[in-house]
């Protein structure tokens, strides 16, 4: 197995939500500590009506953010990398009575000593024999076997597939990214090409019903040039297929999903939101509500203070892609006859144990 891009393997192509949701992860965990951190001494920084500010925007007293922050500050550094399951769902793809799917999976882990974060996109199409359906499903079974916890129904599927621990599942929709956007007061970007999408979905419609498409779809235009996008105008951006150019195609779409990122990164790092103590608030807001119960904020602290610990100063992505097999390359993924697979156009797993070794390998977890 070896390192690819995106333009070297299609089916990567499937991954770029995961891109932005792990990233956008990354981003509230870093925003949520930072503010816990700051607010140690920012009392005597800035003084109390700093501190106000951040807790009238994040419904936490300025006594329970304090607190918060002592008790991160309080934890011992991490020794075990973390592993972390991805799952991306996009809501406006999924309307009506459509159960969510999750075209975006991705595992990821980080080497505390090194800093390198290690990603494996897992292919939605894969297929699971037993349950006779494709991984993207999983959630979906989910929400049906542990109503209360759906994705510790794919957590514990792909952790038996892969053979890789998982310890941390993560699921994002795409609205999440909208909102924070929204909080940050919007968030400008470089759009590099022009382009004109007749047939993106409006928000809202329950396609089981609607057949109208003037009611089914709007016209969305993007002009190149730099623009301040609000939230819903970010995810027009990074949603958009159907333009008739090549931005209608899924590599420029993942390229458009870059693009949006790296704006909303600069956005998140700005030195200016110190100076904006009521964001700082709604970001940590953000993080409570979105991450919280997945990433607990000691976790977090934990993590960070093995990096330091370690000297890391830079954290850094490698990925890494399953083998797919074809007429001159072996690979232990393969596409089988759609006559065995319900006429599904799938991934199969053709060595079981080489899966396992790939995934393991590629992670660093062997």
């Amino acid at each position: 197995m070896k390192a690819v891009t995106q333009q070297e393997n299609p089916a990567a192509l499937s991954i770029s939500l995961a891109h932005i949701a792990l990233r956008a992860t990354g981003l509230a965990l870093l925003m949520v500590l930072g503010s816990a951190l700051m607010l140690t001494f920012i009392v005597g920084y800035f003084g109390y009506r700093y501190l106000h500010q951040i807790s009238a925007a994040s419904n936490r007293t300025p006594s329970e953010l304090i607190l918060l922050a002592k008790s991160a500050i309080s934890v011992a550094p991490r020794e075990k990398n973390p592993t972390f399951l991805i799952l991306g769902t996009d809501t406006l793809a999924n309307r009506g009575d459509i159960p969510p799917l999750t075209d975006t999976m991705l595992l990821a882990s980080l080497n505390l000593k090194t800093g390198v974060t290690h990603l494996l996109p897992l292919p939605r199409d894969i297929w699971h024999e037993a349950y006779k359906t494709k991984i993207n499903a999983l959630y979906a079974y989910g929400l049906e076997r542990y109503p209360s916890e759906p994705a510790r129904f794919p957590r514990e599927v792909l952790q038996e597939m892969t053979g890789v621990p998982i310890e941390y599942t993560i699921v994002l929709d795409m609205a999440i990214l909208s909102n924070l956007v929204d909080t940050l007061g919007g968030v400008s970007v470089s759009v590099p090409t022009s382009f004109v999408d007749n047939l993106f979905p409006n928000p809202g419609v329950d396609i089981t019903n609607e057949r109208d498409p003037k009611k089914l779809y709007k016209t969305v235009t993007f002009t190149k040039g730099t623009e301040i996008m609000s939230g819903e105008r970010f995810l027009e951006f990074i949603r958009s297929r159907h333009s008739d150019s090549v931005e209608g195609t899924d590599l420029a779409r993942s390229q458009r999903q870059q693009v949006a990122l790296g704006a909303l990164l600069r956005a998140i790092t700005n030195r200016s939101l110190l100076k904006r103590p009521t964001t700082l608030g709604q970001l940590f807001s953000f993080y409570e509500d979105s991450l919280a119960a997945s990433l607990p904020l000691n976790d977090i602290a934990s993590i960070v203070k093995a990096l330091v610990m370690n000297s890391v100063t830079n954290v850094t992505v490698e990925s890494q892609a399953f083998s797919v097999q074809s007429s001159t390359n072996p690979g232990v993924l393969i596409h089988p006859d759609v006559k065995r697979t319900n006429n599904y156009w799938v991934y199969q797993i053709s060595d079981q144990a080489l899966f396992r070794e790939e995934a393991g390998l590629a992670l660093d977890t062997l």
